[in-house]
């Protein structure tokens, strides 16, 4: 990993999105922009946060952030000067907000799991104002890496069930797991945790009982991304995730030997309405050039 960078406004995290195109030159980059979270209303549905008139949560934050991130992303795809093989992508926090404390564990899981799916059933594509955004900056729908051709957008929920079976198949391998920093083990009532070493944060629970955290989404994203042949990532995610999304990345690197793979991770806090006022911290992954 490379040094720090900081940023300190809309504008330099423009400069620094067109910087990054302009480098990949024909390789195949994505950059994960507009991030936002569902949140369970009155109602007992799924609704997001971008429209701060429809829900009353917006102490989370995430409207500004998606909102500023977006718009950043788009225009540096729509930079005249840039013609590279780039697309967008939006990843939603599905999980976190969804839940009821005033229901049991299992009926609250699958309670979200319902509001998950109808949720996604609405919004095939992208939210209303992420499609204008495209529209603004005269992009087509084919800068969007879609999850699916049902559902564009990216799920964490998803995420951390498919690291179960990234997993497994790790464990499987006594050497590769070894190598890894990742060791299996059962606590006192008998429930399987797994274990995972990172060189700067230390030792952390990746999964625990099946159930894992935003390291783990990490880990599953960047082995899809991978996979359909993505060498290289514009990460740009909400600071709070600072820690977990760099343990994430490191692990990710040493489980899939990414040697061929740039990743960028850009912590993003402090968007304001206005758009004039923003603060990030970057980090490099991989071969840099």
């Amino acid at each position: 990993m490379s040094g720090f960078e900081s940023l300190s406004s809309c504008t330099a995290l423009d400069d620094l999105l067109i910087s990054e195109l302009a480098r990949a030159e024909a390789e195949p980059l994505v950059i994960h922009a507009g991030h936002y979270a569902l949140v369970r209303n009155h109602g007992g549905q799924a609704v997001d946060c971008l429209d701060k008139t429809r829900f009353p949560g917006v102490d989370l934050g995430f409207a500004e952030f998606s909102r500023c991130t977006w718009e950043s992303a788009c225009r540096a795809l729509a930079a005249k000067h840039v013609k590279v093989n780039a697309q967008l992508m939006v990843l939603v926090n599905d999980w976190q907000f969804l839940t009821s404390g005033a229901e049991s564990r299992r009926v609250s899981e699958r309670s979200a799991a319902q509001m998950r799916e109808e949720y996604y059933r609405g919004t095939p594509t992208l939210p209303p104002s992420h499609l204008q955004q495209l529209i603004r900056h005269n992009l087509t729908d084919d800068v969007i890496l879609r999850h699916s051709e049902k559902q564009w957008l990216f799920s964490e929920s998803a995420l951390r069930h498919d690291l179960s079976t990234v997993i497994r198949e790790i464990i499987a391998d006594e050497k590769r797991a070894t190598e890894a920093g990742i060791r299996k083990y059962f606590n006192k009532n008998g429930e399987p945790v797994i274990d995972a070493c990172d060189e700067e944060s230390g030792a952390f629970c990746l999964l625990y009982c099946g159930n894992t955290n935003c390291a783990g989404e990490v880990i599953s994203l960047l082995a899809a991304l991978h996979k359909r042949g993505v060498r290289r990532f514009l990460n740009i995610y909400p600071s709070q995730c600072r820690e977990p999304v760099g343990a994430g990345t490191r692990l990710a690197e040493r489980i899939f030997d990414l040697e061929d793979f740039q990743i960028t991770n850009i912590a993003v806090s402090g968007a304001t309405d206005s758009g004039d006022t923003l603060h990030a911290v970057v980090e490099r992954f991989g071969p840099q050039n």
